[in-house]
């Protein structure tokens, strides 16, 4: 290969060895490629800096980049032609950061084209650029800046997912307990908000619409109007919604309600009547609630491994937590997005006087959002509050979503394990009622109250 080096008038001839190589994409198809060899390709260069903006940018739109304020030392350098290949026009078109940097889709990640600009009032200051020449004679370039001017900038740079765990907030537990118990009150979530993206504004008539046919299709059956206001009444004495002040300003400046229909499942053990709301549903051009919501990342544990670890294992305990998602609380600036339309008696049918507006006080299941926050809140609590760090590691482990699935090696260890997670998840003051193991004997052993009826 002949190089010639920025500001180099001579080029330099040097003989390498050359190598095909084979990367996979992100739809897992190999793309192969043929390389130059040598002992050190480029030299160690800083990775773009992110601001605040370009943080809020990337996390209202999705997006990941494996950016961090290191050193990297590249192993393979790509020529323009092999950078084509790679580049996924379907994904859209390249996108800006406030910064400038220029983030483009491409079959493996976003590629960033180039670095933002020096922000203003810092000074020049001296780089070493390196330059490899491929054999079609195309280069790649970047620098590497000073270390102590980049250790200054390091404070103006936010995490670009700092926002997706800043909804999981923990108060301070008043508890005098030396396990460490937590009220319900002590762990709150907030709903965190695609940034630019406004929450959807409501107009009643749509939804006192949805009341009338909801009421019209449940009065048809008695026993089931019953259940049905009856899921409300417990729900508004175990302080799950509470009754919304139709003169008061509303807490956060943001008003939406659910729409809510029954789902009967009388096979459950534990709830009979389901009354489930959709927070995707929207008029014609507006956004539902979800869509503007953010999900925050997937902290639970993989699935694969706890199957795995479930197959290995000798004996089984497996059990639910019930209404699992109901013991979060939501933050008061919240909860008028989760607003919903009911009667104040059952048999009146709807009408202005008869019409009660209630909101959540606790995460709903059909949020977008819920599922990390129902992580976040347990894996909060066992890193906290469990004295046992190696048990608290394996009900981390081993719990997915609401479903607790674990193994032992003997009835005793079964035992013991029942136990421990029952009052671990008492101390979280959530219910695990429905244990069940493959062992008869370990199922004399749990309480009647706790056992699972089912066979599973």
């Amino acid at each position: 290969l002949t190089i010639t080096t920025f500001g180099s008038e001579t080029p330099i001839q040097r003989n390498y060895g050359i190598t095909n190589i084979q990367l996979w994409d992100r739809d897992g198809y190999p793309r192969r490629y043929s390389v130059a060899t040598n002992e050190k390709s480029v030299e160690p260069m800083q990775r773009s800096h992110l601001s605040a903006d370009d943080g809020r940018f990337l996390v209202e739109n999705d997006i990941q980049l494996s950016l961090s304020n290191a050193y990297i030392h590249p192993k393979i350098l790509l020529g323009g032609s092999d950078v084509f290949t790679l580049l996924n026009n379907e994904q859209g078109a390249h996108l800006t950061l406030p910064t400038g940097l220029i983030i483009s889709p491409s079959k493996l990640k976003y590629l960033v084209a180039r670095r933002a600009p020096a922000p203003a009032g810092t000074t020049d200051v001296p780089c070493n650029t390196s330059t490899h020449q491929t054999p079609d004679h195309q280069s790649l370039s970047d620098e590497r800046t000073d270390s102590k001017t980049n250790h200054d900038r390091q404070d103006e740079v936010e995490d670009p997912h700092h926002s997706e765990v800043e909804g999981l907030q923990p108060r301070e537990t008043t508890t005098d307990s030396p396990t460490g118990s937590l009220d319900p009150s002590t762990t709150s979530a907030s709903l965190v908000r695609r940034m630019s993206t406004p929450y959807p504004t409501t107009k009643q008539w749509p939804f006192i619409y949805h009341l009338e046919t909801t009421v019209a299709k449940i009065q048809e059956n008695s026993e089931l109007l019953e259940q049905y206001h009856g899921t409300f009444m417990n729900q508004l004495a175990l302080s799950i919604i509470e009754e919304v002040d139709p003169n008061a300003q509303p807490v956060g400046r943001r008003v939406r309600s659910l729409l809510d229909q029954a789902v009967i499942t009388p096979q459950n053990e534990t709830t009979k009547l389901r009354v489930v709301f959709d927070a995707s549903a929207h008029r014609r051009g507006c956004s539902s609630l979800n869509s503007v919501l953010h999900r925050g990342p997937v902290i639970l544990p993989s699935l694969y491994d706890i199957l795995l670890r479930f197959r290995i294992g000798k004996i089984a305990l497996t059990s639910d937590v019930e209404k699992a998602f109901l013991q979060v609380r939501l933050q008061p600036q919240d909860r008028d997005v989760t607003g919903l339309l009911w009667l104040h008696c059952s048999q009146a049918g709807v009408s202005a006087d008869n019409i009660v507006t209630y909101r959540f006080t606790r995460v709903t299941f059909e949020l977008s959002c819920s599922p990390f926050l129902l992580a976040g809140t347990i894996n909060h609590n066992l890193k906290n509050y469990v004295d046992d760090k190696r048990f608290a590691k394996q009900l981390h482990e081993n719990t997915y979503v609401d479903n607790v699935i674990l193994t032992a090696s003997s009835t005793t260890e079964t035992s013991e394990l029942y136990q421990v997670a029952n009052e671990v998840f008492n101390e979280m003051n959530m219910n695990l009622p429905k244990f069940r193991s493959n062992r008869e004997e370990v199922n004399g052993r749990i309480k009647r109250v706790d056992l699972s009826t089912r066979n599973k």
